[in-house]
């Protein structure tokens, strides 16, 4: 009767190098996705900063506008403003902020004036 398990020392050498390659391929996965992970946090966090600059532009020049400035799809520019709302607390609708120039300074956010 054969046993299940390798006995031989050559077979025993062999499973443990397999085994010790094994390790070090897993602790490089980890190492890579622990790269990937900081990564995707960074870009999150670049993103948010581009939505409210976007979102900046919008309550400056008006949604078409910016659409037509930034090159892209009002639905598109709406989504993004939406975002940088909600990343800054802020629940108001895109079109509840006042106006570009009514009591504000040119150029200055709403909310700091």
């Amino acid at each position: 009767m054969s046993r299940p398990y390798p006995v031989g020392q050559q077979a025993r050498l062999r499973l443990l190098e397999a085994q010790r390659a094994e390790t070090q391929a897993l602790r490089e996965v980890d190492k890579v996705a622990r790269r990937l992970d900081s990564l995707v946090g960074r870009l999150d966090a670049i993103d948010l900063e581009l939505a409210m600059a976007e979102s900046d532009l919008v309550s400056v020049s008006g949604l078409s506008r910016a659409a037509q400035l930034l090159e892209r799809q009002p639905r598109e520019l709406r989504r993004r403003v939406k975002l940088a709302a909600q990343a800054a607390g802020d629940d108001k609708p895109p079109g509840a902020r006042p106006a570009a120039g009514t009591g504000t300074s040119p150029g200055a956010h709403p909310s700091t004036t």
